[in-house]
Parts: C-alpha cells; sequence; structure tokens
C-alpha cells in the first residue's frame, strides 16, 4: 500500500469458495491495496492434489468458473493458471499442452525451483558441484526452460511467481540460497 504495488492473489481454488475468495479480495480493495491479478490454485498438477483435480480438465473446469466470476464481479482483474514443470512426465507435458490450448486466462504462471545435489560426503566438492550446476542453470538452461514455455504459450504473458532452490536440507536459509535468488532475479530484470 505504501508503495502502490501491484499484488498477484493466490486463490485456493480447493479449499475456498468463490465467495470467500471474492471477500478477500474486497477486503483488500477497501484497504486501498492494488489487487491486479489472481493466480488460480497454486500448482494444482502436483500429486498431492489428485484427489481433488484428478487431470488437467479437472483444473481447467474449476479455473474456467473462478475466472468468469472474478472477471465479473471485479472490473479489469486478470487471471493466470499454473503450469506443470518441464520434466518428462507425461502427466505434466499433457497439463501444459492442454492449458495451451485454452484461452479464458490472461497470463501463465511458471514456478521454478532449481534442484541441487547434496548427497556428497565432501561438503567442500558438494558445493563445487552445487556451483558448477547453478551457474549452468542460471546460464544456460533456464533460457532453455524459458523458450520452451514460449514455443507453447506464444502469444500469453509469463508471471514468474515462484522461484527458489527446490527443497533443500542443506543449502535452505544459506547464503548460497540468497545467492541464487538474487542472481535470479538480476537474470531476469536485467
Amino acid at each position: 500500500k505504501k508503495h502502490s504495488l501491484e499484488v498477484i492473489y493466490v486463490a485456493d481454488l480447493i479449499n475456498s469458495s468463490y465467495e470467500e475468495i471474492s471477500a478477500i479480495l474486497s477486503v483488500f480493495y477497501d484497504n486501498d491495496i492494488n489487487i491486479k491479478s489472481v493466480e488460480l490454485g497454486n500448482e494444482l498438477y502436483s500429486e498431492v492434489y489428485r484427489k481433488k483435480i484428478r487431470n488437467v480438465d479437472d483444473y481447467i473446469n474449476i479455473a474456467k468458473i473462478y475466472d468468469y466470476k472474478l472477471k465479473r464481479d471485479f472490473q479489469g482483474i486478470r487471471t493466470g493458471v499454473v503450469l506443470a514443470p518441464l520434466r518428462k512426465n507425461i502427466f505434466f507435458e499433457n497439463w501444459n499442452k492442454k492449458i495451451a490450448e485454452e484461452d479464458f486466462y490472461d497470463a501463465v504462471v511458471i514456478h521454478i525451483y532449481q534442484k541441487t545435489k547434496e548427497n556428497f560426503k565432501d561438503k567442500n566438492k558438494m558445493y563445487r558441484t552445487a556451483s558448477k550446476d547453478f551457474k549452468n542453470y542460471l546460464n544456460y538452461t533456464l533460457s532453455l526452460d524459458l523458450e520452451k514455455y514460449n514455443n507453447l504459450f506464444q502469444d500469453k504473458i509469463f508471471w514468474i511467481t515462484e522461484w527458489n532452490l527446490a527443497k533443500s536440507t542443506f543449502f535452505g536459509n544459506t547464503m548460497y540460497q540468497a545467492l541464487f535468488v538474487s542472481c535470479f532475479l538480476n537474470k531476469i530484470y536485467f
């Protein structure tokens, strides 16, 4: 509010009714907090949600309902759908391809998590390997991944709303992690 930032709100399509999400957005608006966009769900392609979201068609059907109601009730709001990671996984590939065929949303949401290898007895070797992987990812793989998303979603805007190291017992909450996050932002914005 102090800096007039635009906020992307993540709508919980699984556990919240539309009325609850609408009420939360109204509180933000009533307090002059600028919600310009809504992320429709958060990583609902993940296996932990399969009892409620069995496949991409389930997600698309729910996301379309929320998208319609949000745009009806909140003038000018934009919506984004969350893409699956670019892994050799038929479920994820199908998820992204089917979403690419749709046009109800305004943007595609990408979450980027760089995996690190942590199973080394020699910690110095682990750091050297992770550093090499880190540089390779930021200087090469990240561009390739974004190009793959761009080829699939040629006319869409991308929102990268999450980025970090993947779950890490060794590198989490360290200067290495902070360096990754800052270098990632530097690579994306400058």
